[in-house]
């Protein structure tokens, strides 16, 4: 088990080839791990697969450490059109706390079907903001839009994402 620090240790381990496989909480996943040591080449073929175990091997009179970095298992999709019906490439999508105003960054930008995916979010209230400068450009011909597709920050939806559960499949749309 891991301490409140996150940290755990194993003495006494004879040498040989290991597998780690954390115990993780519910909706929670392996981001990454690092070895603390130069991969095998074993262990770098193992590496390249998404995974939630690691494959290591343990020297003679030797330690070694793992260093697992977690993140939530859960998204926000949908997909963006204009006012007819036609999907819209290179919009940025944010997600705002619903109770801030804040600095937006760009957490997505949508693919050339209009479809856009926020991995990784904490449970929260949040508003979609579609671009989050409020000028036309030629790269993007419409002012700052909230979802479902309104100009004014009041009139948007409040998504809700509870721990463990993504919001998919919603459908803004921005009119030009």
């Amino acid at each position: 088990m891991t301490d409140k620090n996150g940290v755990y240790e194993l003495y006494d381990v004879p040498p040989g080839r290991y597998v780690l496989v954390p115990g993780l909480k519910f909706k929670w996943k392996v981001d990454e791990f690092h070895l603390t040591r130069p991969p095998t080449r074993l262990e770098m073929m193992q590496g390249r697969r998404p995974s939630n175990r690691v494959a290591f091997s343990l020297r003679p009179r030797s330690h070694f450490g793992i260093d697992i970095r977690l993140r939530l298992s859960n998204h926000v999709s949908g997909t963006v059109y204009d006012s007819n019906s036609k999907s819209m490439h290179w919009v940025c999508v944010t997600l705002v706390p619903a109770n801030e105003e804040g600095s937006p960054i760009c957490n997505d930008l949508t693919d050339e079907l209009g479809r856009f995916r926020i991995d990784s979010v904490e449970a929260g209230d949040y508003v979609i903001l579609l671009t989050y400068e409020n000028k036309t450009t030629t790269g993007m011909p419409f002012p700052k839009h909230y979802y479902p597709g309104v100009t004014e920050r009041e009139k948007a939806t409040t998504i809700t994402v509870k721990h463990g559960e993504s919001v998919i499949n919603l459908t803004a749309v921005i009119k030009r």
